[in-house]
C-alpha cells in the first residue's frame, strides 16, 4: 500500500468555499489520505460542515480550536497528523484530482523529502493564468533557494507542496504573524539535499477580489519584512553564495510592502520613508543583478526617481488590472 498522506485544511469563516475544497480532496485519485479539517474558531457554520463530512468519510479528522490565526491552525494540524507525508490546502482554494498523485510521484521519482507543485491563478471573472512548465525535474537545495529568492518559479508559500512529516520535527509556523510562509519554508528546504519539482497546474489559487480598496495597508503587513529579514540573515550567514539572491528578495519584499502602503501612506509616513530609504540604499546592487526581472528593476528605478510618480503609476496599473479581471 502507498504511504499515508495527511492533508491539512485550516479554515476561518470560509463556509462559502469550504465544501468545494473538501470535495476535491475527498475525490483525489490517491486514496490513502488522512484529511485534517482545522476550524480555527469560525463564527459561521464551518464546524457544522466539517462534522457532516466526518460522518460520511472516515478519513476525516476534525479539530475545533479557539481562533489563533493561520499559523496556529496549521501547527494544530501538524501535531495531529499521522501520515508519512503532509500537505496544506487553503480552505478557499481547490486542487486538481491528481494533486496528491503528482506530488507523491515526484518525491518517489527523485527520492526526496519535498516536492513543489505548480498552480493556476483563478480570478473571479473566470480568467485563468497558468505559467507552469508542465514537467517534473529535480533541483539541488541551493538551486531551489535561488529560484525562491528570485521569485523564479518556486513559490515560498506553504501550499502546493508535499513534505516528509519529519521536516516538521523542529519547525513550526510562527503564530501571530502574517506571511508565515516566509519565516518557515526556507527551514524545511534547508533540511533537504534535493527538491522534487512537479510543475503542473495542480493547485487552483483563487483571487476573488482585486481592486484598489482591497489593497489598503495595515501595520501587520510589515510582518513580511520581518520574516524576510529573518530568512535572509540566516541564509546569508550559512550560504555566502546566496548573498545577492537574498538582497533581491529583500528588495522584492520592500517593493511589495511599499506598493500596499502607497494606498494609505498618510498614516504611515515613518514606515514609508524607512522602506524608500532601504530601496534607495540597495538600488545599485539590485539593478545590476542579471537575475532580477526587468519589471522589478523598472519599478525600483521609478520609486527612487520620484515616489509620488510611482504612486500614480501604481494606481493606474491597479485600476487596469481590476477592470480586466473582476
Amino acid at each position: 500500500m502507498k504511504d499515508k498522506i495527511s492533508v491539512v485544511i485550516p479554515m476561518y469563516n470560509a463556509s462559502k468555499y469550504l465544501k468545494k475544497c473538501i470535495d476535491n480532496v475527498i475525490n483525489q485519485k490517491y486514496s490513502n489520505l488522512e484529511i485534517i479539517l482545522v476550524d480555527d474558531g469560525s463564527t459561521d457554520n464551518c464546524l457544522e460542515i466539517c462534522n457532516k463530512y466526518s460522518k460520511i468519510d472516515d478519513r476525516i479528522v476534525v479539530i475545533h480550536k479557539e481562533n489563533g490565526g493561520l499559523s496556529s491552525a496549521r501547527n494544530a494540524g501538524i501535531e495531529k497528523a499521522t501520515g508519512k507525508y503532509i500537505t496544506f490546502i487553503d480552505s478557499d482554494d481547490v486542487v486538481e484530482k491528481d494533486y496528491i498523485n503528482i506530488l507523491y510521484d515526484g518525491i518517489k521519482k527523485y527520492k526526496t523529502k519535498m516536492c513543489i507543485g505548480g498552480l493556476k491563478t483563478v480570478y473571479e471573472n473566470g480568467k485563468v493564468v497558468d505559467n507552469s512548465l508542465k514537467k517534473t525535474y529535480k533541483l539541488s537545495k541551493m538551486e531551489t533557494f535561488k529560484k525562491m529568492l528570485y521569485t523564479d518559479g518556486v513559490s515560498i508559500s506553504a501550499w502546493s507542496k508535499l513534505y516528509d512529516i519529519s521536516l516538521f520535527k523542529n519547525v513550526e509556523y510562527t503564530v501571530g504573524r502574517l506571511f508565515e510562509d516566509t519565516s518557515t519554508t526556507y527551514k524545511l528546504i534547508d533540511q533537504c539535499d534535493n527538491i522534487s519539482i512537479s510543475d503542473y497546474p495542480i493547485y487552483n489559487y483563487y483571487i476573488r477580489k482585486l481592486s484598489i480598496t482591497s489593497s489598503k495597508f495595515n501595520i501587520k503587513k510589515l510582518d513580511w519584512i520581518i520574516s524576510a529579514i529573518e530568512m535572509t540573515s540566516y541564509l546569508k550567514k550559512k550560504y555566502k553564495e546566496l548573498s545577492s539572491a537574498c538582497t533581491a528578495y529583500m528588495m522584492y519584499t520592500h517593493i511589495g510592502v511599499l506598493s500596499s502602503l502607497a494606498m494609505n501612506d498618510k498614516d504611515y509616513k515613518k514606515e514609508r520613508n524607512e522602506i524608500i530609504s532601504y530601496i534607495k540604499a540597495n538600488k545599485k546592487k539590485y539593478i545590476s543583478d542579471k537575475n532580477v526581472q526587468n519589471n522589478y528593476k523598472l519599478v525600483c528605478r521609478l520609486i527612487c526617481f520620484n515616489y509620488f510618480i510611482f504612486k500614480i503609476f501604481l494606481k493606474t496599473y491597479q485600476r487596469f488590472i481590476a477592470k480586466r479581471y473582476e
